[in-house]
């Protein structure tokens, strides 16, 4: 009879160390399993600031762009209206002269 319940109490020993082992090893693979998560939801998120800010980025130095070329279009129409008024003027000198030439002779 002792030898009976000395299997009994060993194999409940062991037992019960199978299922510990079994619960600290879950609780290990939960606890990994959220340390996993969280990297990945913090990795994601990291990658998500990223991305919005590059594309913020991309629009302001688009912005920027459009700017210059709407500066560029305003500069370049004053320089092209102030040059042309300048040829009208000197058209209208030579007519006022009596400068018989042709418009096509005119320097610029």
């Amino acid at each position: 009879m002792d030898a009976v319940l000395a299997v009994v109490f060993f194999g409940a020993v062991f037992l019960g160390a199978v299922f510990l082992g079994a619960v600290f090893f879950a609780a290990d693979f939960l606890a990994g399993a959220a340390d996993f998560f969280a990297a990945a939801f913090l990795g994601g998120a990291a990658l998500f600031f990223a991305v919005a800010f590059l594309a913020g980025a991309a629009l302001f130095f688009a912005a920027v762009f459009f700017a210059g070329c709407a500066f560029l279009a305003v500069v370049l129409r004053a320089v092209v209206v102030r040059d042309a008024g300048r040829a009208e003027g000197r058209l209208a000198v030579r007519r006022r002269l009596g400068d018989s030439s042709s418009d096509s002779s005119l320097a610029p």
